[in-house]
């Protein structure tokens, strides 16, 4: 999906759109991380990287992509079936080394899940 398509699709979100917000939450954006990302448009909400497929962010380019589209806009993750409105401002790229090493203090209190290759590190209960 081209850049232009996607800043349409994140500053068309309806703000009436009933979303629950969930402060404390962070989603931690990697390298080579799956993320499946989805924006509201009127009423409807439109995934981002296809149905049910997870988008898989090779680069820290690739993630750092992700983060410029983001700034300014609101994005809306999917949480086991609970579309939750995140602010950009919550939003960190880690190196997938330096994740390694703080993950302890992410797992068992994070309610978005967090891939690495083909293994989920972390997923809610």
């Amino acid at each position: 999906m081209e850049t232009k398509v996607l800043h349409k699709l994140l500053n068309d979100y309806d703000p009436d759109l009933p979303i629950e917000s969930i402060d404390d939450d962070m989603l931690i954006i990697s390298p080579n991380e799956y993320l499946t990302l989805s924006a509201a448009e009127a009423n409807e909400l439109l995934e981002l990287n296809g149905s049910g497929i997870h988008w898989h962010m090779e680069t820290e380019e690739m993630a750092g992509f992700i983060i410029d589209i983001l700034e300014g806009n609101s994005i809306i993750i999917e949480i086991r079936s609970i579309f939750v409105k995140v602010i950009p401002s919550k939003y960190k790229i880690y190196s997938k080394e330096k994740y390694e090493k703080i993950k302890h203090r992410y797992i068992g209190k994070k309610r978005v899940r967090i891939y690495s290759g083909n293994s989920i590190i972390q997923r809610a209960d």
